[in-house]
């Protein structure tokens, strides 16, 4: 009994101790176990920290509120901070603002939903301020209870691929929205793109052009050309300014202008070619328009009936006309780059220096008189009209008109010279009539003084004879009645009341005749046309002399005359231009009174206006129609009637103020008359 139990009591034991074998034998088993998880566990933490570490681009660990807990230096790097500034703030604070609200959508995700990956493109700040594009992947991290715990983000810069596409995105609006036709094709001439110019120049859609090649819109005399163009840009090189002729899809012929280059791959093979094409249909009718206008210029040009010359800035010849030519007596090769002062004698540059300089800052002369030597040594008078030459805005050249007056100075004179005595023939009556009155009065008191100089004569012959020793003496009486006789007789009361009035009248009349015939001849004198100080005051008072057999009967004539300083002018030409005016009032009231007897007014009015003498002379005739208004400086027009005027008169007026540098205008006013205003410059003027 006691060996059974004995027995049964060790194979307790050893079944304990078995057991406690397995126990310890599994307990151990688990060490180990655990003991290779552990080595395992820091082994994938040392991997994932040297791939975290080392990686190629950036990576973070953020805590759920989106603060830093770890950062590698590549993320530094990219952002440009160390990494203990990174860790010291937020994903928030790094995070474009335009993009704040994207990553907070991210975030809000992750919290919300079953999402344990997101993906998103968005800019971070670097430090120095501008913004990087990143790629950025979130993965959240959970604990053991399936909580997020934290984030990790993988960070890729894309800054550079994004540039890339934004200009490859403006490069692409570029080409839309160009005015031009830009064309893609591959390298045998297919059309791949066909931009917003394509559409309009050609009127195709861009699905209607795709996969055709450029003949669909060529026309069938040049379908040879396209061959060319591709055999060109395949060997490299690009065509620039092609002119051509393309058909739109209307049917419209269109001149364009192509420019085609090759595009290359990094290898140097050609992968397509771009094609830019212009409408230049409207240049070309421009062109053509330019050509005929240039030809008819160049025959107005060549055949004008006054000498055309162009000069650069410099004053040197360019072009000629060959009415220039035959003047000058210079071909075209010998004058161009001639310099326009050594044709022009020395004393004679000054004035038209002066004038160049006046045309090139803008101020141009009416008028250039240029005296020029020809070939042949004559000296040629040119009157010209300069005006500057224009290029891109600004001054290049002048062109200058011109007419050969070489004569003209001395027609001039001759014909205002025979206006002059055309004029005094005209009052030549007149004044034979003024002059003829007092020498009328002057002649009958002469005969008056002869006949009553007899009566004396008598008288004092008788009284020497009473007086004489042989005659004896009279007594007293008697020869006091032989006074008194001799004295009633005589009627000598009469004689010393008459003889001394009709000396006084005889003086006046022989004044009066002085007056008119001085006031003729400073009238009329040629030697008074040189340019002298003149008192225009005086020369109007001769010239109302001179005409007022004209005007007395007509027209009363006032006058208010200023003080005016002597005036540079020419005394005989002016006193022409004061008659031409006077007689032409006259005629004018004249044609208004008629034979009524009753008068018109010449009013005349003289004054200074800062520098300019003006000279007004107004009449209370009909007034000018408006209708020959523009006319009444034209020679030879005239209203009146034939043999009363030969319409030279106030163009010989105009003339001669516009040498004196000065106007000649006038107002005029229906039923009510004109007023003519000479105004002449004083001090200082050109003259």
């Amino acid at each position: 009994m006691l060996g059974v139990v004995a027995v049964s009591a060790r194979q307790a034991l050893t079944e304990a101790a078995l057991q406690a074998c397995d126990s310890v034998a599994h307990s151990m088993a688990q060490f180990v176990d655990r003991k290779r998880a552990d080595a395992s566990l820091r082994e994938s933490e040392d991997r994932f920290r040297t791939a975290f570490e080392e990686a190629p681009y950036g990576m973070c660990m953020t805590g759920l509120e989106g603060r830093f807990l770890h950062a590698n230096a590549a993320l530094c790097r990219m952002l440009g901070y160390s990494s203990d500034e990174l860790l010291s703030g937020t994903w928030q604070q790094l995070t474009h603002g335009d993009d704040l609200e994207l990553s907070q959508r991210a975030a809000e995700q992750f919290r919300e939903g079953p999402a344990t990956t997101l993906q998103m493109e968005k800019r971070y700040i670097h430090k120095q301020g501008h913004p990087i594009w990143a790629r950025v992947v979130i993965s959240v991290v959970k604990d053991g209870s399936g909580n997020a715990s934290h984030f990790i983000t993988q960070i890729e810069d894309i800054t550079l691929r994004k540039q890339a596409d934004e200009a490859q995105a403006f490069l692409a609006s570029l080409v839309e929205s160009s005015q031009d036709a830009i064309i893609g094709t591959t390298p045998a001439g297919a059309v791949v793109s066909w931009n917003r110019g394509a559409r309009e120049l050609y009127g195709y859609t861009a699905e209607e052009a795709m996969g055709k090649t450029a003949d669909f819109v060529t026309p069938p005399e040049r379908t040879g050309e396209l061959g060319k163009i591709l055999e060109t840009i395949h060997r490299g090189e690009t065509i620039a300014g092609l002119e051509t002729v393309r058909i739109r899809k209307d049917g419209r012929r269109l001149d364009i202008s192509l420019n085609i280059a090759p595009v290359h791959d990094a290898a140097g093979k050609m992968t397509a070619a771009v094609y830019a094409a212009r409408d230049i249909t409207r240049r070309k009718v421009a062109e053509e328009r330019l050509r005929g206008s240039e030809e008819r210029y160049r025959e107005l040009f060549e055949n004008a009936s006054d000498l055309v010359y162009t000069f650069d800035l410099d004053l040197r010849i360019t072009s000629l006309n060959r009415l220039a030519e035959q003047t000058v007596g210079y071909s075209r090769a010998e004058a161009v780059g001639t310099e326009l002062r050594a044709m022009v004698a020395a004393e004679k540059w000054a004035p038209v220096e002066k004038a160049i300089g006046k045309l090139v800052l803008g101020n141009p002369p009416a008028k250039l008189e240029v005296s020029i030597r020809a070939k042949d040594g004559r000296r040629v008078t040119l009157e010209m009209n300069p005006r500057l030459i224009y290029g891109d805005g600004k001054a290049v050249g002048i062109q200058a008109i011109a007419r050969d007056i070489t004569g003209r100075d001395v027609a001039e004179m001759e014909l205002r010279q025979a206006q002059k005595l055309e004029s005094v023939g005209r009052l030549a009556s007149g004044i034979a009539h003024e002059i003829n009155t007092p020498m009328q009065f002057v002649g009958d008191n002469i005969r008056f003084l002869q006949e009553s100089f007899g009566q004396v004569e008598e008288l004092i012959t008788r009284l020497h004879e009473l007086c004489h020793p042989a005659a004896g003496s009279l007594p007293a009486a008697e020869f006091c009645a032989e006074l008194h006789g001799m004295e009633a007789g005589l009627d000598s009361d009469y004689l010393l009341r008459e003889i001394p009035e009709a000396l006084n009248q005889t003086l006046d009349g022989v004044e009066r005749v002085v007056t008119i015939v001085r006031a003729m001849k400073e009238f009329a004198h040629p030697e008074s046309r040189g340019m002298v100080l003149t008192d225009l005051n005086k020369a109007l008072l001769n010239t109302l002399t001179v005409a007022r057999n004209e005007l007395k009967y007509v027209a009363e004539v006032e006058t208010d005359f200023g003080n005016l300083p002597m005036v540079i002018c020419s005394l005989s030409d002016m006193n022409q231009v004061f008659l031409n005016l006077l007689v032409n009032a006259a005629h004018a009231i004249g044609d208004v009174v008629g034979d009524t007897g009753k008068k018109g007014t010449i009013h005349i009015e003289t004054r200074q206006e800062g520098s300019m003498a003006v000279i007004t002379i107004a009449d209370t005739g009909a007034g000018i129609p408006e209708a020959i208004r523009e006319r009444v400086f034209d020679p030879f027009f005239t209203t009146k009637q034939v043999g009363r005027g030969t319409g030279q008169g106030l163009a010989i007026a105009r003339s001669v103020v516009d040498k004196h540098k000065g106007t000649l205008t006038f107002e005029s006013e229906a039923e009510k008359g004109t007023a003519f205003q000479i105004r002449l410059p004083m001090q200082g003027s050109e003259v």
